[in-house]
């Protein structure tokens, strides 16, 4: 499973996945300054989780970046 990260002064990028252009997308925020987005097949793969990447303070995206590999191995 391809994982990246990268820290950007205060904020934290994390990214599990593949990203494409051609997947539906589900953005969760976690505050005001913190967000993840969720990419899901949808050519006949019944909505399968494909990737997501997160932007927050510190770790504040670690849990859900984490939870989401879980989801796509």
């Amino acid at each position: 499973m391809p994982w990246f990260w990268s820290d950007q002064y205060e904020l934290g990028l994390q990214v599990a996945g593949l990203t494409s252009a051609d997947r539906q997308r589900v953005v969760r925020r976690l505050g005001e300054t913190s967000f993840i987005e969720f990419e899901f097949d949808t050519n006949g793969k019944n909505g399968k989780l494909g990737a997501a990447a997160g932007i927050g303070l510190a770790t504040a995206v670690a849990k859900d970046i984490r939870s989401a590999e879980i989801l796509m191995g």
